[in-house]
């Protein structure tokens, strides 16, 4: 028994120890992938006519480059359906030459003759006003900063970018901003500068990108000009002092647009609606007011009054009322016509669009256009009408929403979103809803809730 239990004992010592084999390694497929990966191109090297031994050579390395980002087109896609010298409501007979004359006729018995100044005035420093001063891109970018607020609030935005970018001291544009300033300058700076003037984010962006434009077609017309080239617009018109005065300044890198006067009435206007953020109101009341060309900018308060009067059928949209305004009414009663419409449109009790405390000066006397507007159905022929028959209309959905047209003030001062936020005495019966006193309402309620004596001469 003891000796059974030593065996058991001295075979658990000593176990079986089988000899290691060397073999060599076996590569696997995936061994195999790692080992091709890692090894290197191996050329011959050739000299003195015979094959050499092989060397490994390095595997170039491609430096890896940043890719730079495409900028985006200024260029914009809407494309306003204009119909120069027709009407889009051809068979409308109204106006005729003899009803434009008796509304002038009428309105100039409350509000006074009104004639184009023979000579534009100088830009005053005080306010961007209607764009009426001497360079056409001082008056284009003021009309646009005028646009879908009150004329205190776009006031205080132009003093603003005065204040930081500075004037120029001598030239067409003297007295106004160095536009080139503002060019060079950043977005964001821009932006601080005029956000008191509502809607700052898209007015910004497209005061720069329109200032980019006109750089470079600055430079463009400049370099063609210098080569006699004369398949550039307007060079066939211009004189010698015009185009030796465009080189100059695009030497001196001040912007301008002032070529545009050698264009036709409509080849200025495609070239002005072609900028981001410019409608054919902005563009218009730029011909009207800047260029001394016979166009009809029809505004919120145009566009009410010609309604009411049956000058367009009651679906016309804003830029349809242009098309067709412009081609009926005679080119010697389009100044008046538009000034005494918008004067008339803020003052009239009966015609304005938002009752104010301010304007009393005409309370108690009938509208000299009151017959005609009867006849024709009333003050009320239009959503909103009368700002009796406005406090009728309910608040709807989306009211005060920034608008996305991207011509900001065709959209934002038409007649249907200025309606829609009502009277005061309205406004103050609207109970608070979800999302009230978000940026939409400081920017969009703002320019409906102002007085009209302060609103903009083309709003």
């Amino acid at each position: 028994m003891t000796a059974s239990r030593s065996t058991r004992t001295s075979a658990r010592s000593k176990p079986d120890i089988k000899p290691v084999v060397k073999t060599e390694d076996v590569a696997t497929p995936a061994r195999k992938r790692q080992k091709a990966k890692e090894e290197v191109d191996v050329k011959p090297n050739i000299a003195d006519g015979y094959l050499d031994t092989p060397r490994r050579l390095p595997v170039p390395v491609t430096a890896k480059t940043e890719s730079v980002p495409t900028p985006k087109s200024s260029v914009k896609t809407t494309k306003y359906k204009l119909t120069p010298g027709e009407t889009p409501f051809p068979d409308w007979p109204s106006p005729t030459p003899e009803q434009c004359l008796d509304v002038v006729r009428r309105l100039e018995t409350w509000h006074g003759k009104k004639e184009a100044p023979k000579v534009i005035p100088e830009p005053s420093l005080e306010n961007p006003g209607c764009g009426q001063v001497p360079s056409i891109l001082d008056a284009l970018i003021r009309t646009l900063l005028s646009a879908a607020t009150n004329r205190r609030n776009s006031s205080a935005a132009f003093r603003n970018i005065l204040e930081k970018y500075g004037i120029l001291k001598e030239g067409i544009g003297k007295g106004s901003v160095d536009w080139n300033a503002v060019r060079l300058g950043t977005e964001a700076e821009l932006f601080e500068a005029i956000k008191c003037g509502g809607l700052a984010k898209n007015k910004s962006k497209n005061i720069k990108a329109i200032l980019d434009m006109v750089y470079a077609d600055n430079m463009e017309r400049a370099a063609a000009l210098e080569a006699d080239d004369v398949k550039i617009p307007g060079a066939d018109t211009e004189t010698v002092e015009d185009k030796k005065a465009e080189i100059t300044r695009a030497k001196d890198h001040i912007l301008s647009l002032d070529h545009l006067h050698s264009f036709t009435k409509d080849e200025a206007m495609s070239a002005l609606i072609a900028f981001p953020g410019i409608g054919i109101k902005t563009a218009s009341c730029t011909l009207l007011f800047c260029l001394s060309r016979p166009s009809f900018a029809v505004d919120t308060h145009v566009h009410r009054l010609c309604t009411w009067l049956g000058w367009i059928p009651g679906k016309a949209s804003r830029d349809q009322a242009f098309s067709h305004l412009d081609t009926r009414i005679p080119d010697e009663h389009k100044y008046a016509l538009h000034v005494l419409m918008w004067q008339h449109g803020v003052a009239c009790p009966s015609c304005r669009l938002i009752p104010v405390k301010e304007r009393r000066e005409f309370d108690g006397m009938e509208c000299p256009l009151g017959n005609l507007i009867r006849a024709n159905g009333g003050w009320g022929k239009k959503a909103g009408g009368t700002p009796k028959g406005k406090a009728k209309v309910k608040a709807k959905k989306g009211q005060g929403k920034r608008a996305r047209s991207e011509s900001e003030e065709e959209a934002s001062d038409s007649e249907s979103e200025l309606s829609a936020v009502g009277t005061p005495q309205q406004k103050a019966e609207v109970p608070a809803k979800k999302g009230k006193g978000k940026r939409a309402k400081s920017e969009s309620e703002e320019a409906a809730s102002d007085s009209d004596s302060e609103l903009s001469e083309i709003d």
